[in-house]
């Protein structure tokens, strides 16, 4: 199997596909975003996107250390998040998606991890929570693109119910 590439939007790609996701650009931020923030994000991402997973997730780790509140926070958990996806380390991403969720709650991320934690809950079987999850996303975020993967999964989940 390939690397996932990642460069341009595809919110409802399946994981074992290329995923794929513009760096993150704040944009009117209550607090800017440091020059140093963005070039060690953009670093990191360039790592992502030549599939060097684990030198990514250590300098956006680093990015959150060393930062802990800059703006770009729940972008960098979701990357983090879906590294740990594409590894199939499903507790760990679990935890960055839901961190999102949890903590930045009005962040436009917060959608697609509502998605991935829905995935994590399909992949290890948790098929009642998966679709309470992906329930709550189309209700929370009408029209969201995420929505079309989210009503895909729901239906594959009704089918394997039923049979």
């Amino acid at each position: 199997a390939t690397s996932p590439q990642f460069d341009e939007p595809v919110p409802d790609a399946p994981l074992d596909e290329p995923v794929t996701q513009a760096p993150a650009q704040v944009q009117a931020p209550a607090v800017a975003v440091s020059l140093a923030d963005q070039n060690r994000y953009d670093q990191a991402f360039a790592l992502l996107k030549q599939s060097r997973y684990a030198e990514a997730v250590a300098q956006f780790q680093q990015l959150l250390v060393d930062s802990p509140d800059t703006p770009l926070a729940a972008d960098v958990y979701y990357w983090i998040g879906e590294v740990r996806y594409i590894n199939r380390e499903f507790a760990l991403a679990l935890e960055h998606f839901q961190r999102i969720i949890d903590q930045y709650s009005n962040s436009d991320r917060v959608p697609e991890a509502l998605l991935r934690v829905g995935y994590v809950q399909y992949d290890i079987g948790d098929y009642t929570a998966a679709a309470k999850t992906f329930q709550d996303l189309l209700t929370k975020f009408p029209g969201h693109p995420t929505n079309l993967a989210a009503q895909t999964r729901l239906q594959r989940l009704q089918n394997t119910i039923q049979n």
